[in-house]
């Protein structure tokens, strides 16, 4: 299908969310021309490609069977399923593990008024342009691209063009990097990384120039997903005063043949 057909599509489907009919699809950009679909009375699903894998997409009612229509002719690619929502998604997991995929990971969305008091300007500083190839390779070698959605070049330029990019550096070369977005009075934590893993004050300081930003700006309530294991990270996020808001993202992979 091409992408006006698959928003035609959507558009039918989603009066079916009042049915009981399950989504994992809620206006996220697409990036193939074409998407291979299936179309049932029960099912809408189709497959976006990203990287070197595919991202399946779908209107399910809560008793359908399996995706085996659609992956059927997937051969040479692995397909990732990911479900946002509240508890466990025992009927998104049933459906995914008949259709072939394993529980790969599960993020928790934490998110609360952040507790900082803001003092001297941490060493952190904003990135320049001319280091937007050495960043964006960080960013595709550190993420789990399954999970964290890194970013399209053009995209972290605008980031970075907006001042939403903070950089740590040793010996003229990134260390460590936060990635944030500003979305009206609220800001996402979207990337947090120290490229030197024994060095955690200058992670530490990132966080605090975030938070110092934050400030400035006025923004008092602040998102981060996080791996639900990574039990450092969470207990920092805690110290802050953020919680987890009940909301999580769990992620299915289908590897290839």
């Amino acid at each position: 299908m091409t992408k006006d057909e698959v928003h035609a599509q959507v558009v039918r489907f989603r009066g079916k969310i009042a049915e009981g009919f399950l989504t994992n699809y809620y206006q996220q950009p697409l990036y193939a021309d074409r998407l291979p679909a299936v179309l049932t009375d029960g099912m809408f699903a189709f497959l976006d490609s990203e990287s070197f894998f595919d991202r399946l997409y779908f209107y399910a009612a809560p008793d359908s069977a399996s995706f085996e229509d659609l992956l059927a002719d997937t051969t040479v690619r692995t397909v990732v399923l990911n479900y946002v929502g509240k508890g466990h998604p025992e009927q998104i997991e049933a459906l995914a593990l008949r259709s072939g995929f394993y529980h790969h990971a599960r993020y928790h969305r934490y998110a609360g008024y952040y507790s900082y008091r803001p003092g001297c300007p941490p060493s952190p500083l904003m990135a320049h342009p001319a280091e937007i190839g050495e960043l964006h390779a960080a960013l595709l070698s550190d993420c789990d691209v399954f999970c964290d959605h890194p970013p399209e070049k053009a995209k972290l330029a605008e980031l970075m063009a907006q001042g939403q990019v903070l950089v740590s550096r040793r010996q003229g070369l990134i260390s460590g990097y936060f990635i944030y977005q500003v979305m009206g009075m609220k800001g996402y934590m979207n990337y947090w990384f120290s490229r030197d893993k024994t060095d955690h004050l200058s992670n530490i300081h990132l966080l605090l120039a975030f938070y110092q930003e934050m400030s400035q700006r006025n923004i008092k309530y602040v998102f981060a997903w996080v791996n639900s294991q990574n039990a450092n990270i969470i207990s920092i996020h805690k110290k802050f005063g953020l919680s987890f808001d009940g909301l999580s993202d769990d992620i299915y992979v289908r590897n290839q043949p």
